[in-house]
């Protein structure tokens, strides 16, 4: 897994995640991948904000040519992985929101790794607005894949998508 050095204040700490905050909007913007979607959906996303459900599922939709699942909270995420891993079909990569009601983004990604500690196969991605050092520490741990400041795009979700073997 890629390190990525943390800005405002510890410049070149090393986090074992990989935080994605450089994207080219001119490239991406007429940028499209022309691959087959799988059979089932492989893509979870877990956000409270019904507006970011409907802009990631264009993107993933119109860019990705992939389906995507979706939680409107931390506790019905947690159900669909569930029942993914009981059908032996784990996600292959899951989008999670930090600041959730209930169980938030991180607390999330924490139970992903307990309930797949067999497979570890999901990409697990931590989006946010704002997001402070403290949280950064915070996602500095094996349950987190990416941080990717919101909004996504098209260049920010390419590099977790490639590692899940997605495109």
């Amino acid at each position: 897994m890629m390190g990525a050095s943390k800005k405002k204040g510890r410049e070149n700490l090393l986090l074992p995640f990989t935080e994605i905050t450089e994207t080219n909007e001119d490239q991406s913007s007429d940028e499209s991948l022309d691959i087959d979607p799988y059979e089932d959906n492989k893509i979870l996303l877990a956000d409270d904000d019904i507006f970011v459900h409907f802009a990631i599922k264009n993107l993933v939709e119109q860019k990705f040519n992939k389906q995507i699942d979706q939680a409107m909270e931390g506790m019905e995420a947690l159900e669909k992985i569930k029942e993914r891993l009981r059908q032996q079909k784990p996600y292959n990569v899951i989008i999670l929101d930090l600041n959730m009601p209930g169980l938030n983004g991180l607390e999330l990604a924490r139970e992903i790794r307990r309930e797949e500690k067999k497979y570890r196969v999901a990409q697990t991605i931590i989006c946010s607005s704002s997001v402070g050092d403290e949280t950064l520490d915070d996602l500095n741990s094996k349950a987190v894949d990416f941080f990717i400041p919101k909004p996504l795009t098209f260049q920010s979700l390419k590099l977790p998508f490639e590692r899940s073997n997605l495109i």
